[in-house]
């Protein structure tokens, strides 16, 4: 799943297959969290998923595609286990500023964090949201 700004910034979380005992790949137990924003590409490595986050993120895109403020009536959502959050900042009648929290060290005591803001065409919200309800099936 990546969502793409015109100003060339993304947010994607890309599924890491988990096999079992025998070998064989079942289920997204894990994402590499990537944002690129124009300067750099940063990627975050095996980050777990508490178990409704895609859910609760599909939601998410969906609302701040589909609601005339997004930033007022979405409360973002959030993945502790993880380390990322979301959050819609402003909009417009065709984007949503959508802002990216990483946290970049799961393991250190003290949180340092990771992040961008960037302009996001609802309809790739809505793209995004759809793939995420694939995750799901």
């Amino acid at each position: 799943m990546r969502i793409l700004s015109a100003s060339g910034a993304a947010f994607a979380l890309l599924p890491v297959p988990a096999p079992d005992l025998h070998g064989r790949v079942h289920g997204d137990r894990a994402v590499d969290i990537e944002l690129l924003t124009p300067d750099r590409l940063v990627r975050y490595l095996g980050r777990a998923l508490s178990p409704s986050f895609i859910e609760e993120l599909a939601e998410f895109w969906w609302q701040c595609a589909s609601e005339t403020h997004p930033e007022l009536t979405t409360g973002g959502v959030d993945n502790p286990v993880g380390g990322v959050a979301l959050h819609a900042l402003t909009s417009s009648d065709t984007d949503v500023r959508i802002e990216v929290t990483i946290n970049a060290d799961l393991k250190s005591e003290i949180a340092e964090f990771d992040g961008a803001s960037f302009d996001c065409p609802r309809a790739s919200l809505v793209d995004a949201a759809h793939e995420l309800r694939e995750w799901l099936l």
